[in-house]
């Protein structure tokens, strides 16, 4: 049911992405919609302010849900809590002061930087609304209720795409995001409310603790690890615009953020996977389930994995004819850089499957610092990656940068964790998402020769089509281990199973 609601969240975003962008061009001007991707890259570098403290919060409350009467689980809610109250002060103090002088700084164009003010100000209020009220979403989500945080959040998306549709037909423009993300957080917030106290997944009247300063001490020090592992993070992915806009301008920004639309997405769609099973790995670490822990977690890899190869041609085949066919011929988007794209996909969900044992097992040691040192690099290398060869230069810097550091990084620390060799784990674990490019590709390539030359809307249908289909069944049968395909056949109604 978890992985179910996440894709259902996903197919939420996807729809208001697929309809937002469209509305948004034909209320804004080109360099209106790059300010108001701008904005939102600003505020969650702002939102860095989190520190981990929220990750380390769910993880903590992990280790003590079990026993909820000992008053520990109550502590470390209150605690984090109140660290999350002084976090959402904190961003709209921070959003406030630097919406002044963002600005100059980001050659934002003269007559929007009166909105690029009032956006900032708008949307750091809502960010800093939303922290405050965080520690609602942690605590289903350490109880293993993400499902209910799925649907909540999917209400959430459904109210803002309303409300941004009501306020550009309103005459709002660019403001309207604000109207709609305003409307969305306030009602997810009440929704919120309302689970936590149905689900009694909030701790008794009595064992709620109080404040403790060596419970903050802790999430802190667990906290400081994933910040510093975010930051770079952030610093390689919240960037991205920030450097198009600083060196090929605004309406190239726009230009980026709708190519890479699909991408995001993807990355969002395989990473669900992953995210969904780490509750229940956590779970296994701490009853000391190692052989259960050990065969999930390769299970989910191996998966994971196969569905990236899968994702990655697909995106390459039909990303261009997609943004062509999206923004009706208003954007054009280079189609090599779609290839990058493809490649970016496996080698991110690599990373990220194996990163995700620091965080399972509480102990990110080197992985600390290898993310934060790749973003700077990222940043130096992107930056004149942009002069010599435009985005298709930005992407392959990305793609270097995480095969240079964090991909072995983290592929050290899953060979320690489960003492094995790393011919072993991109062997055997990776085996069957080899098998799928192999038999996979040659396939996406003749239908490329096919369908070249085809009207931007015949050569999406054909190419999703005509390699879709093949792709998902090469990831049924060569991708996935027979553990995997009989857990899903299960789950599945009777009458699909023969299917």
């Amino acid at each position: 049911m978890a992985l179910v609601s996440s894709y259902t969240l996903l197919g939420l975003n996807i729809v208001q992405q697929m309809l937002t962008v469209p509305l948004a061009l034909s209320y804004l001007q080109q360099a209106e919609f790059g300010l108001w991707a701008l904005v939102l890259q600003m505020v969650n570098y702002i939102a860095l302010i989190d520190l981990g403290m929220s990750t380390a919060t769910v993880r903590t409350l992990i280790d003590y849900k079990d026993n909820r009467d000992s008053g520990e689980y109550g502590t470390v809610l209150l605690t984090g809590g109140v660290v999350s109250l002084v976090q959402g002060l904190i961003i709209i103090a921070i959003g406030v002061a630097g919406s002044f002088y963002a600005g100059d700084w980001l050659n934002v164009d003269a007559h929007l930087k009166d909105d690029f003010v009032i956006l900032a100000l708008g949307q750091s209020i809502i960010t800093g609304l939303r922290f405050a009220f965080r520690p609602l979403n942690l605590v289903l989500y350490a109880n293993q209720r993400h499902d209910l945080v799925n649907w909540i959040e999917g209400v959430g998306v459904i109210v803002a795409t309303v409300g941004l549709w009501l306020g550009l037909k309103c005459g709002s423009g660019i403001f309207s995001s604000l109207w709609s993300n305003g409307a969305s957080t306030v009602t997810v917030i009440l929704i919120y409310l309302v689970a936590c106290a149905k689900t009694r997944v909030l701790p008794r009247r009595g064992q709620w603790g109080r404040f403790c300063m060596k419970q903050f001490r802790g999430l802190f020090s667990y906290g400081k690890d994933i910040f510093l592992f975010i930051v770079g993070y952030q610093v390689i992915t919240a960037s991205q615009v920030i450097l198009v806009t600083r060196v090929l301008g605004l309406d190239a920004a726009g230009i980026w953020v709708i190519g890479i639309r699909t991408y995001n997405l993807i990355i969002q769609l395989l990473s669900r996977i992953i995210d969904s099973s780490t509750p229940g790995l956590s779970e296994m670490w701490v009853r000391n389930e190692r052989d259960r822990f050990f065969r999930r977690y390769r299970d989910v890899v191996t998966a994971s994995a196969s569905c990236a190869v899968c994702a990655g041609v697909m995106l390459a085949a039909c990303n261009w004819s997609f943004v062509e066919l999206w923004t009706s011929g208003r954007v054009s988007w280079p189609q090599q850089n779609d290839l990058l794209l493809g490649l970016l996909v496996f080698v991110q969900v690599l990373t990220r499957n194996y990163t995700s044992v620091a965080g399972l097992l509480k102990d990110f040691s080197v992985l600390t610092y290898i993310y934060f040192i790749e973003g700077f690099v990222f940043v130096a290398a992107g930056l004149q990656a942009l002069r010599l060869w435009g985005t298709g230069g930005l992407i392959g810097a990305s793609i270097l940068c995480t095969c240079l550091f964090s991909l072995p990084a983290s592929l050290a620390k899953v060979r320690r964790c489960f003492d094995l060799s790393a011919a072993e784990i991109l062997g055997r674990w990776n085996g069957p998402a080899l098998k799928v490019a192999a038999a996979l590709s040659p396939v996406a390539v003749l239908n490329a020769w096919l369908f070249h030359g085809m009207p931007p809307w015949k050569q999406f249908f054909a190419n999703g089509i005509c390699t879709g289909v093949p792709a998902a069944a090469f990831c049924v049968l060569f991708g996935f281990s027979r553990e995997i395909r009989g857990e899903i056949l299960s789950r599945l109604p009777k009458r699909f199973r023969r299917a």
